[in-house]
């Protein structure tokens, strides 16, 4: 099935893996750097030791590639798409780290949504193959000179306040859920995307556990 999905001339922003396998949110104690408790960074690696595709989850710009050990590569929607976070389209920036293969290099290659760009990966620190993603709203093209060092020796950035990843990906109905986190995820299988506008609120509530899961309440 294609991992593309346009609604009213905008692109739908589309989970970039075929399985939501999420096992670290931005609390985790290895997402932590000094000053910051909230990194905003999210992991998935449900699948361990196997590398697992990344397909752009819309048309996106390439703003950042530092080179880093985690090969981190920032990216901005080449348009606003529909969020489901979101009541209209909007910008975002993407950022991802720990694939061992680069498939773009040129800070300004555009990437059409649906084509392989990423892995899962070990590249840098990491205690098997995943991907760290964080999000952010707006079309953030420098600020990698406030990032920091993690401790997987990548640099990345904290969106303020850091997004909350089911508000801003769309599953496809054949993708599959190994671990959504205690998440409400959203589906989309054509005509209108769902919306609810609820990322502001949900950016700053506070999260509890139940049972081991995370849960954003």
């Amino acid at each position: 099935m294609s991992r593309t999905a346009v609604y009213n001339g905008y692109e739908v922003l589309l989970y970039p893996l075929e399985n939501v396998g999420i096992t670290a949110d931005p609390y985790a104690s290895n997402h932590t750097v000094t000053g910051i408790s909230n990194t905003g960074i999210w992991d998935n690696g449900w699948h361990n030791n196997i590398h697992d595709p990344l397909y752009a989850p819309c048309t996106m710009r390439l703003v950042a590639n530092p080179h880093d050990a985690a090969n981190t590569q920032m990216y901005v929607s080449q348009d606003p798409v529909w969020i489901p976070g979101q009541s209209s389209p909007t910008y975002v920036t993407m950022s991802f780290s720990h694939s061992n293969t680069l498939y773009y290099n040129t800070v300004g290659d555009v990437v059409p949504q649906g084509t392989h760009f990423y892995d899962t990966g070990d590249a840098g620190l990491g205690s098997g193959p995943h991907v760290h993603m964080i999000l952010g709203i707006g079309a953030r093209t420098s600020i990698w000179p406030v990032g920091y060092n993690s401790l997987y020796g990548n640099i990345y950035y904290s969106p303020n306040p850091p997004g909350n990843i089911a508000d801003f990906f769309y599953l496809l109905d054949t993708d599959t859920i190994s671990n959504g986190w205690g998440l409400t995820w959203s589906r989309w299988s054509g005509g209108t995307p769902v919306t609810n506008a609820r990322l502001v609120a949900a950016m700053m509530l506070k999260r509890k556990k139940k049972g081991g899961v995370v849960l954003w309440t």
